[in-house]
């Protein structure tokens, strides 16, 4: 009765213990990875949603190339000013053309 009282753990105490501190650090990079994945996910999206997708035109872009490609075709120019809205469509009278080079 001597021996179980001892304070010297057995092997198989001693392996437990070492799967349970192996299963505590596990449990802790997987969580630092699941936080830094949302971070990155969550710094992406609002990166997104400020500038805009990629392969989209400003408007002040769109304004610039139509304002030029109507004064060329007509062969004026134009002296009022237009304004553009979000879809790319003029408020000026005129209709808007486009082309592919």
């Amino acid at each position: 009765m001597l021996a179980m009282t001892s304070s010297a753990p057995t092997p198989r105490e001693l392996a437990a213990a070492k799967l349970h501190a192996r299963a505590e650090r596990l449990s802790a990079i997987r969580r630092r990875v699941w936080a830094t994945a949302l971070i990155t996910f969550a710094i992406a999206f609002g990166v997104i949603g400020v500038s805009g997708s990629m392969g989209t035109q400003r408007t002040a872009t769109v304004a610039q190339g139509t304002s030029s490609d109507s004064s060329s075709s007509s062969g004026t120019t134009s002296s009022g000013t237009e304004t553009f809205g979000d879809d790319g469509s003029s408020s000026a009278g005129t209709p808007m053309t486009t082309r592919q080079s």
